[in-house]
């Protein structure tokens, strides 16, 4: 019986913390430099679980989806498909949560990687 009451306990407290995952559900702005100008975002997360996924809006790609959203803890990863020079692209991001900022480092094609931080929109 105790070994029981001990293993359920186990269970509950690796659950616990398993399940914990950041809430940056809602709006989210942010931009950075390009080699072509500034890029101003807004970013628009739901988060369920350990599952990310939103929508994006880009100055310079336009409107899309979050797509392979993942969050555990303070880390968070997704991609974003896209449109550059006409060319479909998947640009694949990393971040981490850091209260009501995000910093993201993002990545796609032969370009080196853009590191930028968003914050929680009011």
């Amino acid at each position: 019986m105790i070994r029981k009451v001990g293993l359920a306990a186990l269970l509950l407290a690796v659950g616990c913390l398993c399940a914990h995952a950041a809430d940056i559900s809602g709006k989210w702005k942010g931009k950075f430099i390009t080699p072509v100008g500034i890029n101003n975002y807004v970013y628009n997360f739901q988060v369920n679980g350990n599952v990310l996924s939103g929508t994006t809006l880009s100055s310079d790609t336009g409107p899309s989806v979050v797509q392979n959203g993942k969050i555990n803890g303070d880390d968070l990863s997704f991609t974003e498909p896209a449109k550059y020079n006409g060319s479909p692209i998947t640009v694949t991001y990393t971040g981490k949560v850091m209260g009501d900022k995000i910093k993201l480092t993002r990545t796609f094609g032969p370009f080196p990687p853009d590191t930028f931080v968003i914050s929680r929109a009011n």
